[in-house]
C-alpha cells in the first residue's frame, strides 16, 4: 500500500469577470502542462510532509525515519516515484 490523492482539475479557470477561461494552448484537456503541476505539487506536498513531520503533527508507524540520514533517504525514494 502507498499513499496517494487524487484531485479533480478543471479544464480552465474562472476570470475575474466570472467567466470560464478556457486553456490558451497546449492540451485544450489541461489548463496547465500535467509535467509541470506534478513537479509544482510534489515540492508543495514534501514541504508541508516535512513541516507537519517537524512539529509532531502526524501519527506515523513505529519504525518511521526520524533521523536525519533515514529520513533524507525516505524522502528521495519518495521523490524518485512517479
Amino acid at each position: 500500500m502507498h499513499p496517494h490523492i487524487h484531485c479533480i482539475v478543471p479544464s480552465g479557470g474562472l476570470r475575474r469577470n466570472g467567466t470560464w477561461q478556457l486553456p490558451k494552448r497546449g492540451n485544450a484537456e489541461f489548463l496547465y502542462p500535467v509535467e509541470a503541476m506534478k513537479e509544482v505539487f510534489q515540492a508543495y506536498f514534501m514541504q508541508h510532509l516535512r513541516s507537519a513531520l517537524e512539529q509532531g503533527l502526524l501519527a506515523l508507524p513505529k519504525g518511521f525515519p526520524y533521523k536525519r540520514g533515514p529520513y533524507y533517504r525516505w524522502k528521495e525514494a519518495l521523490y524518485a516515484k512517479q
